[in-house]
Formats: structure tokens, C-alpha cells, sequence
């Protein structure tokens, strides 16, 4: 079976919605896996790594790869033998640090492996002798918890991005493609409040300025047109000194980039909401019977699914039919939903429900099944040579594990399911 096929099997599990308004392929993973999440997903492609047809990259980054696996394997060690009660995590609500739209993540492979070389000098040496070098696991970190957990995170987070360069790179060529809806050229105009003095006094602006202006009009035209006819557009545009109008003309195709990916476009048929009570909305849902499982759902999605005196109330149903919402477990899963709103949730049975970013997993996954996309976006760019990636708004549930429900998920779903 040759790669692309075998790639293409396992991210029919992935996380489950594609950016709004890009090309369907390759789906978007989740911006911030965890390190263990990662290790499922290349444990369950192992040729990958070891098949005579692996790239170059893999190869270069296996040394980046165990590394990464000897730190998770030492934290589940130092982990056996604390308190179940206290154990150390490298998924917290602290740990979160988010990619914004204004500083987006940049990497390759290059770049990776330039991160990992300088890895030894910005982590204790004891730690380095154990992760890097292969000295024994020992039973305690031998400094406090939260130095430990910096360290890790480092570790961890390199790691990350050494899988992540691994399983897109067969997708180049489809995250080129979605440069398309690369929305910050949109985002840096339209936070402007100088925009429309730059535009009329653009002659007179600084060089870099200038470019750096051309630049952001050529990408809000490109969300909408080619590049060739946008190139051109642009050239005659300044030649002519009518760079307010082709701003004008271009702003509204890419507006509708931005939308895309706060927009509910496929919708379920089973949300009961109407004027006769308008601060609830129920959705039925399979009962799981599991009493822990049950409450799980209740305590995450009913709690972050409400505003302002509004509510979502899951409608437990004893059987399943076609059409009714549910979830299970499967060892190692990637959690996913299948399709924007999508019935089925499914959740790694490995990973403890307590843990943090579990909890907002079911969170976010059920605003797939009301039908909500994801807010973040990545592709490959050529000329950087390298992927970017971002979410475009890091408080927003659908884009961040630090993100929560907003007012704008409220009137997005008043619009579309409110009778």
C-alpha cells in the first residue's frame, strides 16, 4: 500500500471538522496535541517511521522522536510512583500557551532540529542526562514540580512539532493550497485605524511600509481571486495611485474567508429551541449508561454550553437511532466527531476524564456536532519554505485550549436553530 493511502486512512480519524472554506485535504489536526496524543497517532502508523519509503525527514527526526518518547515514558514513571491524587501533567490550563493569529507558529525540519541542538543548553543537566542520554529513569525529578514541568514542556513541546512535520509532510503540496484562506492580511487591515490615510498617502510612506502594505492588499485579494489576476490588479492599482478602491473592491471576498470559520453552514435537525422557552435549548443524546460517563458529559458540555442565563440541556435517550447524538471510547483514539454535525463522538479510553484537556475536548467536539467549524488555520508556505499555523482567536472554544464559549457562538446558534 503506498503512503499516501496509508496517511489518508488514519486521518479519516482525525480531528474531525476541516477549516471552514479550505480544501478538505489534508484535515486539520488539533494546533495543540498534547505529546502523548502525538505518540498514539505515530504508534498507529509506524511506516511512517520504518517503511522503506519514509521521508528523509522521518529520518532526521527520529532522534527528536525518542527523545520525545523517552520524556513522556519517564513522566508516566515519576508519575507510578506519586500520589494518584498529584500527579505531574503536562496538560493543564497552564500549560496553554496558544498560537495567535498576530504571532503565528512557523517550523520545518531545519528548524526543529536547530530548536532540539540548542535543547541541552535550556534544560537542567540532570534532566538532560535521562531525556537525551540514556541514564536510568530516576524515582524523583530532583527539583520542584514546576521546574520539572518547564523542562518537560520543552522537551515535549519540540517533540510536538517533530511528529507534526511528520505526518503533514505527504500533504505539502494540499496545505499549499490552503494559503488561500491565510485571513491575516485581512485581520492586520482591518485593525488598522490608520488604514485609510496609508492607502491616500502611500507614496510617501517608508519603503518597508510600503512593501509590507502591498503585501497585506495582494493576500486580501488572493483570499478571493488568483494570484496572477491579483498581481496584476495590484500593479496598476498603485501605478495609478488607486489603492483605496482595490481595498474596497477586494475587502468583502476576503470578509467572507474570516466568516467561514465562525460560521455554522450544516445544521442538525433535532435541537428543540423556540419562543415557548427561549433560554433553553434541548438536544437529545444517547444515555451512555455509565453514571460517570453521564455526569462527565453533563458537567462539560451543559456547563459550557450556556450564556447568559441561556442553556443547552442534553435530552438523555435510553436507545440509539439514526440521528442521535452520542459518544464512545476507543483505546488511543484521536478524538473526533464525525463531520460538522456529526452524531458520533469519539474519545481516546486510555486518557482519564479528569484530565484537562479531555475535559475540553468534549467541549469543543460537541460544538462540531451543533455544527460549529474549527477557528484555526494552517498551510504550507513556499516562501518560507515552512508550515504556518494559527488560531484565529485564542479565547474562542472552537480555536483554542484556552478558549471558552462566546456571545458569538450564542447568536450563531440563535440564528440557525432559534424557532
Amino acid at each position: 500500500m503506498r503512503l499516501n493511502h496509508l496517511v489518508s486512512a488514519f486521518l479519516v480519524c482525525m480531528h474531525s471538522a476541516s477549516t471552514a472554506g479550505a480544501d478538505p485535504l489534508p484535515p486539520h489536526l488539533d494546533l495543540e496535541l498534547s505529546g502523548v496524543e502525538y505518540q498514539s497517532l505515530l504508534r498507529d502508523q509506524p511506516r511512517l517511521l520504518e517503511d522503506e519509503q519514509s521521508s528523509a525527514s522521518s529520518r532526521l527526526l527520529q532522534v527528536v522522536l525518542n527523545a520525545g518518547k523517552r520524556n513522556l515514558d519517564w513522566l508516566a514513571h515519576l508519575n507510578s510512583r506519586r500520589s494518584p491524587a498529584n500527579p505531574l501533567s503536562l496538560s493543564s490550563p497552564e500549560t496553554q500557551i496558544g498560537y495567535p493569529i498576530e504571532s503565528p507558529r512557523i517550523f520545518n525540519e531545519v528548524m526543529v532540529l536547530d530548536w532540539f541542538a540548542q535543547l541541552r543548553n535550556e534544560i537542567p543537566s540532570s534532566i538532560a542526562a535521562i531525556v537525551l542520554d540514556g541514564a536510568p529513569f530516576a524515582s524523583d525529578a530532583g527539583m520542584s514540580d514546576e521546574d520539572y514541568i518547564a523542562a518537560a514542556l520543552k522537551i515535549d513541546r519540540i517533540y510536538q512539532l517533530a511528529a507534526r512535520w511528520i505526518l503533514l509532510d505527504p500533504w505539502r503540496s494540499q496545505l499549499a493550497l490552503r494559503r488561500k484562506s491565510d485571513v491575516r492580511a485581512y485581520v492586520a487591515l482591518t485593525s488598522d485605524p490608520n488604514l485609510a490615510a496609508r492607502l491616500a498617502g502611500f507614496a510617501s510612506l517608508p519603503d518597508t511600509e510600503r512593501q509590507l502594505l502591498l503585501k497585506h492588499l495582494f493576500e486580501l485579494c488572493f483570499n478571493s481571486r488568483s494570484e496572477t489576476a491579483c498581481r496584476s490588479e495590484l500593479s496598476q492599482a498603485q501605478s495609478r495611485g488607486e489603492l483605496p478602491a482595490f481595498y474596497s473592491r477586494h475587502l468583502a471576498g476576503s470578509q467572507q474567508v474570516y466568516s467561514n470559520f465562525f460560521t455554522i453552514t450544516k445544521t442538525r435537525s433535532d435541537v428543540r429551541w423556540s419562543a415557548s422557552d427561549p433560554l433553553t435549548a434541548r438536544v437529545p443524546f444517547l444515555d451512555p449508561k455509565d453514571s460517570t460517563v453521564l455526569a462527565f458529559l453533563q458537567d462539560n458540555i451543559e456547563d459550557e454550553w450556556k450564556w447568559n442565563g441561556w442553556k443547552l440541556v442534553l435530552d438523555f435517550r435510553p436507545n440509539w437511532s439514526w440521528g442521535l447524538s452520542r459518544i464512545v471510547f476507543k483505546p488511543g483514539a484521536t478524538p473526533n466527531v464525525d463531520g460538522l454535525a456529526g452524531n458520533t463522538i469519539t474519545m481516546d479510553a486510555n486518557t482519564p476524564l479528569t484530565e484537562y484537556n479531555v475535559k475540553w475536548t468534549i467541549r469543543h467536539e460537541y460544538g462540531h456536532v451543533l455544527g460549529f467549524p474549527d477557528c484555526y488555520h494552517e498551510f504550507w508556505d513556499s516562501d518560507l519554505q515552512a508550515i504556518v499555523s494559527y488560531q484565529l482567536d485564542i479565547t474562542n472554544l472552537m480555536c483554542s485550549r484556552r478558549g471558552k464559549l462566546q456571545e458569538k457562538h450564542f447568536d450563531e446558534l440563535k440564528r440557525v436553530y432559534f424557532k
